[in-house]
């Protein structure tokens, strides 16, 4: 027993000395991809008040690591990035130099709640036609384009029709 005393000293020392904490990366909207036009939420759990963490967002390849201070204020401390903040890419997520997760950031065309195909190509355009259905409704047109050649495409393709 008395070859084991400082060694048992050393550990409760050690650990008296040196409080841990488990904080932990969250993610509110629980998503692990988002389009480069959102923002993203994410939250530091467990990280006692006052204590201080890094957060990291690493790209695979590219872009350049997007670093920033969190402090803890209580249970559970929330950040937004902004529209824009990563480039599109995948990224590896630190919390204070340890991996927290991944993160899948895309560009392109959003769902469209009009229901219209999002398939017209580079310098080409859809017209649809919409006829209400309603007595003294409105009918409508659409010009779907994923660029602006693509939308002088349809603009000339519909000045062309008779």
């Amino acid at each position: 027993m008395k070859k084991n005393l400082p060694v048992l000293a050393l550990c409760a020392a050690t650990m008296m000395a040196a409080p841990s904490y488990a904080a932990e990366l969250l993610w509110p909207q629980n998503r692990g991809a988002f389009y480069s036009d959102e923002a993203i939420e994410i939250a530091v759990a467990d990280l006692p008040a006052g204590r201080k963490a890094q957060v990291e967002f690493v790209p695979d390849k590219g872009a350049r690591t997007l670093t920033f201070p969190v402090t803890g204020q209580g249970p559970t401390v929330t950040a937004v990035l902004p529209l824009r903040a990563l480039a599109p890419g995948e990224y590896s997520i630190r919390l204070d130099g340890k991996d927290a997760g991944k993160l899948s950031i895309a560009s392109g065309v959003l769902s469209s709640t009009m229901l219209t195909s999002q398939a017209a190509g580079a310098n080409r355009a859809l017209l649809q036609f919409a006829w209400s259905p309603f007595y003294d409704g409105f009918d409508a047109l659409c010009i779907s384009a994923t660029d602006e050649a693509g939308l002088q495409a349809g603009i000339s393709a519909l000045a062309k029709l008779k």
